[in-house]
């Protein structure tokens, strides 16, 4: 069977007809090397393995599988590395050529695949690090969480803003007449949708992350109610930045589900101000 798919693939990837193209960024991207097409289209494959799997998984065990298989997550996660891999070795390729019209073009297109393959792996990431998050809120609210949960949905808040920066920093977009051949992440950012989408993310998991950092201080552990209300009071302030800039954002995939979790949040924070 692996060998069969294996075949499958190569015929896809050699005849150009499947993952010649990529969207990233409001930029069609052309993938041209067969190497790279054989990579994103094992993804596919991967991918579609790992969401059957948790669907499985959230149809047979109440409350859901929590994000499927960790064998089959993990896979997908490194055909992730190896596009990434492909797209730098081919980049340090171009490197020892001369910057021109057609070089920077090619550039342009393996710097927008590299930042939609990193953009990819990062979501995944998030998703379930978030997923995560949520599972030990509503495994814990009816008994009442202790400083351990907060703790834990704490750390992984952590990671989420982590990664939620590392998007906002990822390279691409713009256009080829615009792109100067630079190739390095920390290249001055492009302003454009994807940018303002992230920025408003980075927002909503500092709210977040703040929110779950004041329920650890007012615990009765640790009863430090001063410090509490002082990080509550962050929260308020980033949640209703994030709101706002996530309404601005007209595309942004799940905002209207991120808009209502800020607002029943702020009606939280809002209480436990009169609390603390």
């Amino acid at each position: 069977l692996h060998s069969l798919k294996a075949q499958t693939l190569q015929s896809q990837a050699t005849s150009g007809a499947s993952m010649a193209q990529i969207v990233f960024r409001e930029n069609g991207i052309a993938v041209e090397t067969k190497e790279l097409r054989m990579a994103l289209l094992k993804i596919q494959d991967l991918r579609g393995d790992w969401e059957e799997d948790r669907n499985d998984k959230n149809n047979s065990t109440v409350g859901g599988g929590g994000g499927g298989s960790d064998a089959k997550f993990m896979a997908l996660l490194s055909g992730y590395d190896d596009a990434i891999s492909l797209t730098n070795q081919e980049l340090k390729q171009l490197s020892a050529l001369k910057s021109g019209p057609a070089v920077n073009a090619k550039r342009f297109q393996l710097v927008n695949i590299m930042g939609y393959c990193k953009y990819q792996k990062l979501k995944l990431v998030m998703g379930r690090n978030e997923e995560l998050a949520d599972g030990i809120i509503r495994l814990n609210e009816r008994t009442g969480m202790t400083l351990k949960h907060f703790e834990e949905v704490a750390h992984l808040y952590d990671a989420l803003l982590q990664d939620a920066r590392a998007v906002a920093s990822l390279p691409g977009g713009g256009s080829p007449d615009d792109f100067d051949g630079n190739i390095n992440d920390d290249a001055a950012a492009v302003e454009d949708e994807f940018l303002l989408e992230a920025n408003a993310n980075i927002l909503r998991l500092r709210s977040l992350r703040c929110y779950y950092l004041a329920r650890m201080h007012a615990s009765p552990l640790v009863h430090k109610y001063p410090e509490a209300l002082a990080l509550l009071d962050q929260a308020e302030s980033l949640a209703q930045e994030a709101s706002e800039e996530i309404g601005a954002c007209d595309k942004m995939e799940g905002g209207d589900g991120m808009s209502e979790k800020l607002e029943s949040l702020l009606e939280e924070m809002r209480g436990g101000k009169c609390r603390l």
